[in-house]
């Protein structure tokens, strides 16, 4: 075919997508329809859900806004399975079932709503909440043809627990008037091991052999797995704005370490080990910096003075642990061990610095009062310090000797 008549297959191609019967064909190939559906629904769930937080008594709206996605989430599971197992229209398919789980991970905040509103009976919405989480997220790997494995379980089902057990937790915390910083404070921390465990989880998502799309379950693999984590993570977020929590900067330590360790576990893309270093100075930088300033309201006082620094340490002490069992080398652990000697010498830099004034008086007092004040006094020193070198070289020179013989 000349440029001639490929020119002319393209004016006719135009000129029929000008007319009726090419946008229908247009839209035929590309349907908008099912996006703009999902669309749709979440713009609507979240203008009724925040007119209903307005609202003195909404409960009955919020639980009528549960049962419209209940059959709108199965109107969408029998239509992506019939799509892709039937049709195999893989794109419309992979919208639907990215719209599920996206209701799965609750983004209109509608349960967070009902859970925080429903007092007791939000137990009851609660553990409906995470079983049919549970139930949704084996549907969408089924539909998908996504091979899930025994660690993505347990890494999903952590986070599908946490996203619906988090606002009934917080509420009874509010209920017992407990609520403050340093409830939030340990909340983030749970947060931060949620996404720890992720780490585990990440691209490991493999496609069955049965899937009918290979792409489209690995990508789904990722979004099942992933959204869950980052929902969560927003829920805590809103909570401490609803609850009118005062932010610290000390609260962002444990997102810095959760995601260093979510990194350092991913098996693939796997770290190398200087990535690894990398990445754990760049933990114990940020941990360590927010976290120095020994907010009063995130510390509690007592025999050992528990403040944000040394609960950062513990955190970076985990990390190290990793690094040292994912790379088996000290590199990527040195770091996490300098905060946790800041930690253990203070819990703040006002107490760091004192703590470090009174050691340099107490080095200069013994200097003054052991060092030699003499010429012969030196001289005697010198001499026992080249018998204990002697010592010291012959025992490396064995180590040596006996690391060779075993090499």
């Amino acid at each position: 075919m000349d440029a001639t008549t490929r020119g002319a297959d393209g004016l006719v191609e135009r000129a029929l997508s000008d007319t009726p019967q090419g946008w229908l064909r247009l839209i035929c190939d590309h349907n908008p329809f099912y996006l703009l559906s999902g669309l749709s629904l979440l713009g609507g769930a979240y203008l009724v859900n925040s007119a209903a937080h307005e609202i003195k008594d909404s409960l009955g709206i919020v639980l009528g806004l549960l049962a419209v996605f209940a059959v709108y989430e199965t109107l969408i599971c029998v239509l992506s399975a019939w799509l892709l197992r039937r049709q195999g229209m893989t794109r419309d398919a992979g919208w639907l079932l990215g719209l599920m789980v996206l209701l799965l991970a609750d983004a209109t905040l509608v349960y967070q709503e009902a859970l925080t509103m429903a007092g007791w009976a939000g137990v009851a919405v609660g553990l409906m909440a995470i079983g049919g989480g549970l139930i949704k997220a084996e549907l969408v790997a089924w539909i998908a043809g996504v091979r899930l494995r025994g660690v993505d379980r347990w890494a999903l089902g952590l986070a599908v627990v946490g996203l619906f057990a988090l606002p009934m937790t917080m509420r009874q915390v509010k209920l017992a008037e407990a609520m403050g910083p340093m409830a939030m404070y340990a909340a983030w921390w749970v947060v931060a091991g949620v996404w720890a465990c992720w780490g585990l989880t990440y691209r490991s998502g493999r496609a069955k052999p049965s899937a009918v799309s290979r792409p489209l379950a690995r990508g789904m693999s990722g979004w099942l797995l992933g959204v869950p984590v980052v929902s969560l993570t927003v829920h805590l977020a809103v909570l401490q704005w609803v609850y009118e929590v005062p932010w610290s900067l000390a609260m962002s330590a444990p997102m810095a370490i959760g995601a260093a360790a979510a990194m350092m576990l991913a098996r693939r893309p796997r770290l190398r080990a200087d990535q690894a270093i990398t990445v754990a100075w760049g933990a114990a930088i940020v941990a360590g910096a927010v976290s120095l300033s020994g907010d009063e309201l995130l510390t509690v006082r007592g025999w050992i003075d528990w403040s944000p620094l040394r609960s950062a340490s513990v955190g970076l002490l985990a990390l190290g642990v990793i690094a040292i069992w994912r790379f088996g080398g000290w590199g990527p652990a040195l770091p996490c061990g300098c905060v946790l000697g800041l930690g253990l010498i203070g819990p703040d830099v006002t107490a760091i610095g004192a703590r470090l004034e009174m050691a340099a008086k107490a080095i200069a007092w013994l200097a003054r009062r052991g060092l030699p004040k003499s010429m012969m006094g030196w001289g005697v020193v010198g001499l026992a310090l080249s018998f204990v070198l002697l010592t010291l070289g012959v025992g490396v020179t064995w180590l040596g000797r006996r690391q060779a013989r075993a090499g």
